[in-house]
């Protein structure tokens, strides 16, 4: 549940022209591009049959760009897109998504962009997913 979950959110980012993934983007990207990721969410309410009652998911967005000017662009972009936004996950009854907060930009001093000369930045938004079965 919690990959599909990553997923509906990655589907939200992508509906707005942004390039998205779950888990690790692949290798040589263009920026800018955002990713899901998050853990595997531990000790929920679970029903006499073993499936889970409540998701309450603490994941995150990775918004990686040329500039940590652009990072705050598209991550406000990306805020916009995912404050409120209602997923669907068959089976439950879903809240809309809460933007919880986020790091402060970092810039990566490893690899520059040969064509720019510049490092790329980035910055991570906190989301809160919470759902619960439906007909409970």
């Amino acid at each position: 549940m919690t990959y599909l979950a990553y997923a509906r959110i990655a589907d939200q980012i992508r509906a707005a022209n942004l390039p998205c993934f779950v888990g690790d983007p692949p290798d040589n990207i263009p920026v800018p591009y955002t990713f899901v990721w998050g853990p595997l969410p531990i000790g929920n309410a679970l029903t006499l049959a073993g499936g889970d009652d409540v998701l309450d998911l603490e994941c995150n967005v990775q918004v990686v760009a040329e500039t940590p000017a652009t990072v705050l662009k598209v991550a406000d972009q990306v805020k916009g897109v995912l404050q409120g936004a209602e997923l669907v996950l068959d089976g439950y009854r879903v809240f809309p998504l809460k933007v919880t907060g986020s790091t402060s930009v970092q810039t990566a001093r490893s690899v520059a962009n040969e064509e720019t000369n510049t490092y790329p930045a980035r910055l991570t938004l906190h989301l809160r997913l919470q759902a619960t079965k439906e007909n409970c």
